[in-house]
């Protein structure tokens, strides 16, 4: 059963699907229905009767659930669908594509009805019961509300984001609500006005609203939002813990926060030793409100110093025994890299998707990105604490010295805008703290050696994956890869060959990743949307699932294992969950 976890409900919660598979929640019975088709999106009808899914194959498909009879075919749609609305009397069914638009069809005769051009993905869609207005976003940082009557789009909103990938809309078209990394964005659709903008700890992947636009879901959060003064922030929320680290002797657990702070506390304790506020040069948003993160942190190996390390690219160390905080790098020099080398880079994505090649006049109407803002994605301290490595997808992995804060050596990582292979999805130090290991979204193992000779080399692995992630060994000499709906793999990076291979169930999606230090053990953090959330442990030499932690919510973040076998997991609805190798075998 190789497809999505997302859950997909009725309107009168009698039936529910979840990948292939129907339930009825009344007899508590479930079935597969829709064979071994890979769901990308699916709907129920509002009666629990029917069912519109959308498969990798082109076309979209009608199912009667209860006998499990294909009703019908909807031809002419592309097979990369992202979402799918339908309207209250099952009639109109409107679809969301990675191809840049959203259209309407008539389920009854399977003929298309509108079709709403919105580049380069648009990655949700929102219906009104009576199909009179839709609501979608996607890459090109808009969200429209549509006139479906008029065929004509109301309002069209933007708000400093690049991806919007969540949409609702009340049932009268009122209010929209809006998702992306950073914020849930909600807009009056009459006047146009932000009602509000609430910074949330992880990335939900649903939003829904309530008919009178009072309360919201996104992910797991349930928001009112008619509390809260204009404008919009974060004042008065609580800090929801988002990030972790744990030192090697698993004495010091560093939790980091959505206010951009990180606690210190002992491991499985509940009072801080020591709280790190976001330093004053990090704000919450940039002069152009791009978002600022705290990424998440790592401790050194002798337990005494932290990286602190936020999306606008400045580095800070924290002495975890007397509390300060030091910047490393110049805001001037990071500034620099916004204004010279992000265009330049730009630049090279541009002729490798081919646009010097177009004419004049067409090029004078591609639109460029204009950046204001650094914006790494990921950051890593070597165990000696020597040096910090960072990555900035489009632009380049740095290292940087810890000490004087120079960048010492630079691996450019350009690629096209949209075609996101080369996106940089983990990365790891070797335990020599001479280089890194990362993985890109195409599933790639690189390795990089950034002192010396500045040695470059990647695994010949071949297979594309969704969202990697890698562990390395405490030797330095074996790499683990696991992805989504596929075995988890161990690589030998010496050898540069793949060892072995351990089938997981068929819809396990692998989040985060980490191995024991005797090798013995692998800890693996699985989740869906909906289903399947657990920590599973593994016997490395065996090849075999030991035991399971179920958790409440996907494990979005995970520690290390500490030289004691303890680690610790955090949701992605902001639950600490502390561990260790001992009690979960018991």
């Amino acid at each position: 059963m190789n497809s999505w976890t997302r859950l997909v409900v009725s309107a009168n919660l009698k039936m529910a699907i979840v990948g292939n598979i129907v339930w009825d929640t009344e007899r508590a019975e479930s079935k597969v229905v829709f064979g071994n088709e890979n769901i990308r999106a699916a709907v129920i009808s509002p009666c629990g009767q029917m069912a519109i899914v959308a498969t990798n194959e082109p076309n979209l498909r009608v199912w009667d659930i209860h006998t499990g009879e294909l009703v019908r075919i909807l031809e002419g749609m592309d097979n990369e669908v992202h979402d799918l609305s339908l309207s209250a009397d099952g009639k109109i069914v409107a679809v969301a594509t990675h191809w840049g638009y959203m259209a309407l069809w008539d389920t009854a005769d399977g003929e298309p009805i509108l079709r709403f051009n919105d580049g380069p993905h648009v990655h949700s869609v929102a219906l009104t019961p009576d199909a009179r207005f839709a609501a979608c976003g996607g890459d090109s940082g808009s969200v429209y509300v549509l006139d479906l009557a008029k065929g004509v789009a109301l309002r069209q909103f933007t708000d400093q984001s690049r991806d919007f990938f969540a949409v609702a809309i009340t049932p009268d078209g009122r209010i929209v609500a809006a998702q992306d990394r950073s914020y849930l964005r909600v807009w009056d659709v009459k006047t146009g006005q932000m009602l509000r903008k609430i910074t949330l700890s992880a990335v939900p992947h649903r939003v829904k609203l309530s008919s009178d636009g009072a309360l919201a879901v996104a992910g797991s959060h349930i928001l009112d939002l008619r509390q809260g003064e204009l404008p919009m922030g974060e004042a008065g929320q609580q800090a929801i813990p988002n990030s972790v680290a744990i030192s090697d002797d698993g004495s010091k657990v560093l939790i980091g926060n959505s206010d951009g702070g990180a606690v210190l506390q002992g491991f499985g304790g509940s009072n801080p030793v020591i709280k790190f506020d976001r330093p004053e040069t990090s704000p919450p948003e940039s002069e152009h409100a791009d978002r600022i993160h705290l990424l998440s942190p790592a401790i050194n190996r002798d337990g005494l110093v932290a990286l602190l390390a936020y999306t606008d690219g400045l580095l800070y160390l924290a002495d975890l025994v007397t509390g300060q905080l030091r910047r490393i790098n110049s805001p001037d020099f990071v500034r620099r890299l916004v204004l010279d080398e992000l265009p330049k880079m730009e630049v090279d994505a541009a002729r490798i998707r081919g646009e010097n090649r177009l004419p004049d006049e067409v090029k004078e109407i591609i639109c460029r990105p204009v950046h204001t803002h650094y914006g790494i994605n990921l950051a890593i301290l070597t165990p000696d604490t020597r040096y910090i490595v960072t990555s900035r997808d489009g632009e380049a992995i740095r290292a940087w010295d810890a000490n004087s804060g120079e960048c010492v050596n630079v691996l450019p990582i350009p690629f096209p805008h949209s075609f996101r292979e080369g996106e940089v999805q983990c990365i790891v130090p070797l335990p020599d703290s001479e280089g890194v290991v990362f993985v890109t979204q195409d599933g790639r193992i690189h390795v990089w050696r950034f002192l010396g000779s500045s040695e470059r080399f990647i695994l010949p692995r071949k297979e594309y994956n969704t969202s990697p992630q890698i562990c390395i060994s405490a030797d330095g000499k074996r790499v683990v890869f696991g992805g989504w709906f596929e075995p988890i793999e161990v690589w030998d990076i010496l050898e540069r060959r793949l060892v072995k291979k351990f089938d997981q169930k068929p819809d396990a999606m692998v989040h985060r990743l980490a191995i024991s230090r005797d090798d013995a053990h692998l800890v693996v953090a699985l989740g869906g949307e909906a289903l399947n959330n657990e920590i599973v442990i593994w016997d490395m030499e065996a090849g075999t699932p030991i035991c399971a932690y179920p958790v409440s919510s996907y494990p979005a973040h995970l520690s290390k294992v500490s030289e004691d076998g303890r680690f610790v997991c955090i949701t992605d609805n902001g639950e600490v969950h502390f561990l260790s190798l001992e009690n979960m075998r018991r």
